[in-house]
């Protein structure tokens, strides 16, 4: 199973299986890591294997799309430098998806809460899902890589945003509806 990634500006890389974090678990930043930025995606979950595939063609591909984010450790050196920080366990926050949750309700948001403030800050607004971006991005991914099924593509809507930092230990981040949270997890650095 691969993570594609279509960036914000338009490359398109993978995330190995094991950054998948769809569970919600708390993620622990090992101690050469100062502060994690984020993006939000857009992700759709690969029903069909293919290659070169049409954005007409899309829709054949894919069963289900989602919301989730992905994090990136900060600050690596050298020209591995966004692989090594993409490629660390658990930083794909991409909730399980089924046909029925991949049904939009309401506004979903990226939410942080810190131990020194009562509420919480929100500090991403998903839009209303347009199919076409996710269309475009399967288009994109496909155009270097096979995808097979069980595979996902993650299309991020920003560039990188900040996130929290060691000397904000500890911090909690929600992506949520109006009504129900999706992902809840710590953010602690050790």
């Amino acid at each position: 199973m691969n993570i594609l990634v279509c960036t914000a500006d338009s490359l398109v890389y993978a995330r190995p299986d094991s950054s998948w974090n769809r569970k919600s678990e708390d993620f622990y930043a090992p101690d050469f890591i100062d502060y994690l930025s984020f993006t939000p995606v857009l992700y759709a979950h690969i029903s069909h294997a293919g290659k070169c595939i049409g954005e007409s063609f899309a829709p054949r591909y894919y069963d289900a799309v989602g919301y989730g984010m992905l994090l990136y450790a900060q600050p690596f050196k050298g020209l591995a430098s966004f692989a090594a920080s993409a490629c660390l366990d658990g930083t794909s926050f991409l909730p399980e998806l089924s046909l029925e949750s991949s049904i939009h309700q309401g506004f979903l948001s990226i939410k942080r809460y810190m131990a020194d403030k009562a509420e919480a800050e929100t500090l991403f607004r998903f839009p209303e899902r347009e199919p076409d971006a996710i269309h475009k991005a399967i288009a994109a991914a496909t155009r270097s890589c096979l995808v097979r099924r069980g595979d996902l593509i993650c299309l991020e809507l920003t560039p990188l945003l900040p996130l929290c930092s060691r000397k904000d230990e500890p911090c909690r981040i929600e992506l949520s509806s109006e009504s129900k949270i999706i992902q809840s997890f710590k953010i602690i650095f050790a």
